[in-house]
């Protein structure tokens, strides 16, 4: 992109969870091998999960968020914070007289919590393939 064309150059990204930004980083990789670069725009919005893609493109660059979203099919999925787990860790913050009493309430939180099953860690693997593919159809 010349200088001119940065200026007045935007990437728009949604949303759409853990597929979502899979999805989209297959479009991205896709245009790049087709041509387009599109880390020149001038500004880089996105919604939810293409915020997160769009914050990523910029700070690891798209050969590093693609090979990433291929690579990373035993991470953790992110956890989902629901009204009376986030009272909790609100009333341990409250009830702490100091950090090291935090430390310990919040310690006492993390071992409780529930951990994704294996069925989320499948779910996050097939959307690595799906991004894997996208780039392949935007390739030709």
């Amino acid at each position: 992109m010349t200088r001119e064309t940065e200026k007045r150059t935007a990437l728009v990204l949604g949303a759409g969870g853990m597929v979502g930004a899979a999805w989209e980083t297959g479009v991205l990789r896709g245009l790049l091998d087709a041509g387009l670069d599109v880390t020149g725009a001038g500004l880089v919005v996105g919604s939810s999960a293409g915020a997160v893609v769009g914050a990523r493109l910029g700070a690891l660059g798209p050969d590093a968020l693609y090979e990433r979203e291929l690579g990373d099919e035993d991470a953790e999925p992110a956890a989902r914070l629901g009204v009376p787990v986030l009272l909790r860790y609100a009333v341990a913050v409250l009830r702490s007289r100091t950090p090291e009493e935090y430390g310990r309430r919040l310690g006492r939180l993390a071992l409780g919590a529930r951990t994704a099953d294996g069925a989320a860690r499948a779910g996050r693997a097939q959307a690595a393939r799906h991004a894997e593919a996208v780039a392949a159809v935007w390739n030709g």
